[in-house]
Formats: structure tokens, sequence, C-alpha cells
């Protein structure tokens, strides 16, 4: 079955100064976004530090915002680089990660932006007062190579998992895997359906999706018809005491169902192995192959016409 995978990441706080200018008032997302834009104008200005403190701080505190603060991008405690270079480098991830959660009002993941960020303002720094953080450095000569978007991507992604495993999306889905034991067959309209697998998604705007692969042939249908069978497969699912339970989490918005088909070009052995362009298993219950081996039959004669 498919598994997310766990990162051991490092989530960490940075200190706060005595005098950071953190105004009496308590800061909101519009205010934070204003000061988002100022320290733009001149982003490795000591200057702007006070700014920088209190951008850090309400990422800290406040629930409007998802904001992940890893251990290599964030901390880098072998660095030689002065409390100050190092909050100012802090800030600029920080301001990165939060601008567009700001900007939409709407939590997404952003830790890319908050590396883009980081990455300018540290460019600065190097030349102008010669700090260097050896994981930056790394970083600008993947940036060199052309490698920096597949980085940007994989942190991102990071990003999601990290989201899926404090959300306990990870235990719901072994939860829900040993509760369904796939693949596993539903009767709708009078169709057998096979539900080859699992997915738990956590889309950009951390919406969370519970998502089924089953096994059709309806590509050839209208997209209502094929809806309207999602729908079905959905109800039926639903009805299952363990999966109803978790769906009603608050964290869970809605079911999805993404029709595959076995692999027509692959012989008999190999599409046992192989049910979907996603999902591989090694053994199947015989009912399973049967199942997959007619539907391979029909779409054979089928073409044969």
């Amino acid at each position: 079955m498919k598994k997310f995978l766990f990162l051991m990441i490092f989530v960490i706080s940075g200190l706060i100064f005595a005098d950071t200018g953190i105004s009496a008032k308590k800061d909101t997302g519009d205010t934070i976004l204003e000061l988002i834009k100022e320290v733009e104008e001149e982003p490795a200005s000591e200057k702007n530090l006070p700014k920088y403190e209190r951008i850090i701080k309400f990422a800290e505190e406040s629930e409007e915002v998802q904001i992940f603060l890893i251990d290599e991008l964030y901390k880098f405690p072998d660095a030689k680089v002065s409390q100050t270079n190092r909050r100012i480098i802090q800030g600029s991830y920080v301001s990165g990660a939060l601008k567009k959660q700001l900007e939409n009002k709407q939590k997404i993941i952003t830790i890319s932006d908050g590396i883009k960020n980081e990455l300018k303002v540290y460019k600065i720094l190097r030349e102008t007062k010669y700090v260097k953080v050896e994981y930056l450095e790394q970083l600008l000569d993947i940036e060199r190579q052309g490698g920096i978007g597949q980085l940007y991507y994989n942190y991102d992604v990071m990003g999601m998992e990290m989201y899926q495993s404090a959300t306990g999306m990870q235990e719901d889905a072994d939860t829900l895997i040993n509760a369904l034991k796939f693949p596993f067959f539903l009767e709708v309209s009078g169709e057998k359906v096979l539900i080859t697998d699992i997915n738990f998604n956590v889309l950009a705007d951390l919406t969370t999706i519970i998502g089924f692969y089953a096994v059709s042939d309806d590509y050839d249908k209208s997209q209502a018809v094929l809806d309207k069978k999602s729908k079905e497969i959905a109800e039926k699912l639903l009805k299952n005491d363990t999966l109803k339970k978790i769906y009603e989490k608050n964290n869970y918005s809605g079911i999805m169902i993404e029709y595959t088909t076995p692999k027509v070009k692959q012989s008999k052995n190999e599409i046992y192995k192989i049910m979907t362009e996603k999902n591989q298993y090694v053994d199947m219950k015989d009912e399973a192959k049967q199942f997959l081996l007619e539907k391979e039959a029909a779409k054979e004669q089928e073409n044969e016409k």
C-alpha cells in the first residue's frame, strides 16, 4: 500500500531580542504585510532588524499563517555569523514565506518563497558583510547549476508531508489501510467497481482530500456520468464506520475518486503487479486478478474491432 514519507524536521523558534521595536499594539496580518513590503526596499539593512523581529514574532504566534522553520534553512548553528546578520537572514526567510499567505489571506505551502527571499538577502550580505553560511552556499551552487527549481519543489513537498504528520493524516491513512483491506469491490449502479488504493492528499492551499483509486471503463462516457458515479462511490465508502469517523474530522475537505484502468499493452503477469499507473502490488487476491483480466480482455476485443 502507498505510505506517506515521514521526515524528521526540527522546528525551531528564534530568540527575540529585548530591544526589538515591537509595538505595544498587537500586530495584525495587514500590519505585518506592510512591514514586509517596507523591508523589501532595503532587505539586508540593519535598520530593518526591529521590523524583522516583529515579522518573526507574528509568524511564531499567529493562527493566520502556516510556516515551517526548517533547521538548515533557519538556524544554521555552525555558521560564523553575527547575531544581527543571522536575524536578518532568518527574517528574510519568514517574510518570504508569509507574504503570499497574507496577500491571499489563506494558509498555503510557501517554503520555496521563503528560500527565494532568503537567498536574495544572503547574496547581498555575502558581498557587503562577507557573511558565509555553508548550506546557503550549497543552494547557490545548485542555483548556478540550474537545479534550484527542483529544490524548491522538493521543499514544498516536504512542507505538505510535515503538514500531513502534524494533522495526523499518516495515522489516519494507516488506520484506513488496515480497516478497508485493499483491493476490494463495491457494487455501484449494478456494476462491480474495484477500489485499488487510497491517497491522502494535501493541496498547495492546505486543503486536505481523501482520495480513492477505482478501476473503471467509463472514460468514454460523459463527465456528468463519471461525477455521478464518483458521488455514489463516495457515499457507499462513507458507510464504513472507520472512514466516516476519520472523514468527519475538521481537517478533511472532501473525498475524491480517481478512475484508473489496467494497462492494456502489458502482459497478464505484469498487469497483476501494476494495477494502475501510480500503485504497485506484489500480490493480489485471485478475485481482483480475474476482474482485471476480464477488463483487459474486453479492451483488447474492443481494439480489434
